[in-house]
């Protein structure tokens, strides 16, 4: 399942998983081209075999939800489904959907999985916008206006023969429950109340579980926020958070985009409005989920600035940071501060 465009340059960088002194083993595997991205596993185990067992039950996991989730499976179930009235989706799709529509009342639409339909439409102007007989600003605003009227609708019901006015294409919302779903699997095979983690990263989403009430600063991994604006290797991050028992995950349009008449236009589209989004360059989200971490990041990529912190204040487990267009950053309450530990590189153990 190809939920992502090629790789951009990552604004999450992180550390091993290590406990000084602990004898637990690390296990890691990288792997590629997993769902449409690159994926890493870490796991702090009791043994390499214990590591391992941990590892194949996470990729298992991730092969199954590949085909219940992925838009670009014919067979998938939510294809079957969305193609197919006679057709009732299991409780674990209807689950997702559920919490999509929730995502879509609580951001005021700023969230909106249906929102695809948007992107096509800029996708075709900057098609037509290479022609120097077609200069035109954007999507055709009729078009425009029948995209939008549908996504007013609601992304899921309870009723049987029930179907999004749009389709849905799920992408980082799925993919976020995938790597909660995947670290949660892993997990489960480690030794129950042990000092043991597991680390789930596809594509800069990330999962860590360990087990609860391990005190601050026991565990966990550092993980580096980067600039959006200066995304090289040697550049300095803007912070170090310490990764525990948390989703995270990072939005924003600061690389990829749309070139319409000579003009870069965000990749970001407000699905309230239909147009880019340009205030907010990076939106990072710590969550108690990645899923909800991944629904989080993109509204807030969509809302103004004072929207998202206010939203922020009110989710438990949830904060933020957010990068403007120009420069300036703004915290919710409870995201780490700058932190000096941040200058310090990441290719270390």
């Amino acid at each position: 399942m190809k939920l992502l465009s090629p790789s951009l340059p990552p604004l999450l960088r992180l550390r091993r998983l290590f406990v000084r002194g602990s004898a637990l083993t690390r296990s890691t595997e990288y792997v590629q081209g997993v769902l449409g991205t690159s994926l890493e596993i870490q796991v702090l185990a009791h043994s390499q075999t214990e590591g391992q067992a941990a590892i194949r039950a996470a990729l298992n996991e991730i092969e199954r939800l590949e085909h219940v989730f992925s838009r670009f499976d014919p067979h998938s179930e939510l294809n079957r489904w969305l193609s197919d009235l006679s057709l009732r989706p299991s409780e674990e799709l209807s689950s997702l959907l559920r919490r999509a529509e929730e995502w879509r009342s609580l951001t005021g639409g700023a969230f909106h999985p249906g929102s695809e339909a948007l992107t096509q439409l800029w996708r075709d102007a900057e098609q037509q916008t290479l022609s120097p007989e077609n200069a035109a600003p954007g999507p055709d605003e009729a078009a425009l206006s029948r995209v939008l009227e549908r996504l007013n609708s609601p992304v899921w019901s309870e009723e049987d023969s029930w179907r999004p006015a749009l389709p849905l294409n799920l992408n980082a919302f799925a993919k976020g429950y995938i790597v909660d779903r995947a670290a949660q699997a892993a997990y489960s095979v480690l030794q129950p109340g042990s000092a043991a983690e597991v680390l789930v990263n596809i594509g800069g989403d990330l999962r860590h579980i360990a087990a609860p009430n391990r005190g601050p600063g026991i565990g966990g991994v550092p993980v580096n926020v980067m600039n959006p604006r200066t995304p090289y290797d040697n550049a300095a991050p803007l912070t170090q958070i310490q990764l525990q028992g948390q989703g995270l995950a990072t939005s924003g349009g600061a690389f990829r985009g749309f070139v319409i008449g000579g003009t870069r236009a965000s990749h970001v589209l407000d699905p309230r409005s239909g147009r880019p989004v340009e205030h907010v360059i990076s939106a990072s989200v710590l969550a108690p989920t990645c899923a909800d971490a991944d629904a989080l990041a993109t509204a807030f990529s969509v809302l103004g600035p004072s929207e998202s912190l206010a939203l922020a204040e009110q989710l438990p487990g949830v904060s933020c940071l957010l990068v403007l267009a120009d420069g300036q950053q703004q915290r919710s309450r409870e995201f780490p501060p700058p932190s000096l530990a941040a200058d310090q590189s990441l290719t270390s153990d």
